[in-house]
């Protein structure tokens, strides 16, 4: 397998980030650690891209959210999707490893992302890696069943854990501490609980291993990487909720003999395949084993099922979708709804290989290639739905709203992604903004994806 790496602007390749996260971390993590195991391969690179089975696009996300501060960077996300989009030769053969708890937080259309915290379904894991430990040159015998050590506010789980546990005197749930005695709470006990946080994931999993403990990931989704390799019921724990922590625990209080050689050979399986230069061989792994099936025509996947539902209900004839991107949106919509057309509006890198993949509609889709705020279509036959795709500054996604809402017929709806105070700024606000505004009538329906949707009434 041959690997072309995508020639990107070095503003997007940071060479440093003003923060570090666990406290001990030096300045470096999955994303610099597989782009150097790449570099220092080159036996599985090309310059050519028609030779690579894959491409490689080599932003360093997290450092690039963290050097523009997180709000800021959010301001600055369409310059982010300009730059993937001048980037990407082909989205079907394109992959990206990303560290950050929300992901790249652009649109990829159908590459394949590598994700140390995966939140959401899709997607491929790879280990949440920070800088090793430094350890006690003895052995320190072990004083609790298990521990936690962290910031209980991260996710609501982590709360539930606190209630429910709280009230066994061997198992110690502490607060955030330094260093040295995160290490040592660890150590001195069997497991180490590591429920996920703003990403779905931890770094204290894998700091259990290097350490010697046996990790407890707590989540709604097993993000252990590399299934395929590591036998991770032989070294780790994995459950859903509390409840079925409480079970587990429970059964393994008489198995101490058992949890010492869990611990052990979780610190092996650390050391030879999941620590910084041993994971990468493995990622390239998976990518070997699913790139017969990227060959062929991509399967769509369904859309939203939330606006699915809202387009069937509503019996939507005629929609638009603005800021096509690499068109999967279209895609999806057309190949799972009874739409009758479709107007896809905006610029991207890749029109002519997009539309080529969309002729299979026929005449439901139409292709507006003008900039989203700049398009106009014939509206004779009346715009029942129009989605709001893609990533926009606040102005542009307010210009957006305003010239889009009219052309909606009285019943109609605007709708889009990312209605969330916390991580999309941009989108809560002007969609606040227009609803005040007008006066129309707004639901937000959440999700995966936090769907929101206004109606017209007139």
């Amino acid at each position: 397998m041959k690997i072309f790496i995508l020639p990107i602007n070095k503003q997007f390749q940071p060479q440093s980030q003003p923060a570090k996260y666990p406290p001990h971390n030096k300045d470096y993590g999955v994303e610099q650690d597989f782009h150097r195991y790449v570099l220092s391969h080159r036996e599985i690179v090309t310059n050519d891209p028609h030779e690579g089975d894959w491409h490689y696009l080599p932003i360093y996300w997290t450092r690039w959210a963290l050097q523009n501060n997180r709000d800021r960077s959010h301001r600055l996300l369409p310059k982010l999707q300009e730059e993937v989009f001048k980037s990407i030769l082909d989205d079907a053969k394109t992959f990206t490893v990303c560290q950050l708890d929300l992901g790249p937080e652009v649109d990829l259309g159908r590459a394949v992302v590598f994700y140390a915290s995966r939140h959401i379904k899709t997607g491929l894991d790879v280990p949440l890696l920070c800088s090793p430990h430094r350890k006690p040159f003895f052995k320190l015998p072990k004083q609790y069943f298990a521990c936690f050590n962290g910031n209980l506010h991260t996710h609501p789980i982590r709360e539930d854990m606190a209630d429910r546990l709280k009230r066994y005197g061997d198992i110690l749930i502490g607060k955030d501490m330094k260093t040295k005695q995160f290490v040592r709470n660890i150590m001195v006990s069997y497991i180490a609980l590591c429920p996920r946080g703003f990403g779905g994931g931890s770094f204290r999993f894998f700091e259990a291993m290097q350490l010697g403990s046996v990790p407890y990931l707590i989540g709604d989704i097993d993000i252990r990487p590399f299934k395929k390799f590591i036998n991770w019921d032989e070294i780790s724990f994995y459950s859903r909720t509390i409840a079925e922590v409480e079970e587990k625990l429970h059964s393994w209080r008489e198995k101490k003999d058992n949890l010492l050689l869990m611990g052990e050979r979780a610190l092996n399986c650390f050391k030879d395949h999941l620590a910084y230069g041993k994971w990468p061989k493995y990622a390239i792994q998976e990518l070997e084993s699913i790139t017969p099936e990227r060959m062929k025509e991509p399967v769509p996947q369904p859309p939203d099922t939330v606006l699915r539902k809202i387009v069937e209900e509503r019996k939507v004839r005629v929609g638009v979708i603005v800021n096509v991107g690499f068109g999967n949106e279209v895609e999806n919509m057309l190949e799972n709804t009874s739409i009758n057309r479709l107007y896809g509006v905006g610029r991207n890198n890749r029109e002519g290989a997009t539309n080529q993949r969309l002729l299979r509609f026929g005449d439901r889709y139409r292709d507006i290639r003008n900039h989203s705020i700049d398009a106009s279509i014939d509206t004779s036959e009346g715009v029942d739905f129009i989605l709001i795709n893609g990533v926009l500054s606040h102005n542009n996604f307010c210009d957006t709203l305003s010239r889009w809402y009219p052309k909606v017929r009285a019943g109609g709806i605007v709708t889009g992604y990312n209605y969330n105070p916390r991580y999309y700024k941009v989108v809560y606000q002007a969609v606040n903004e227009f609803v005040e505004r007008l006066r129309c009538q707004f639901h937000y329906e959440g999700g995966q994806r936090d769907l929101w949707w206004i109606k017209k009434l007139f």
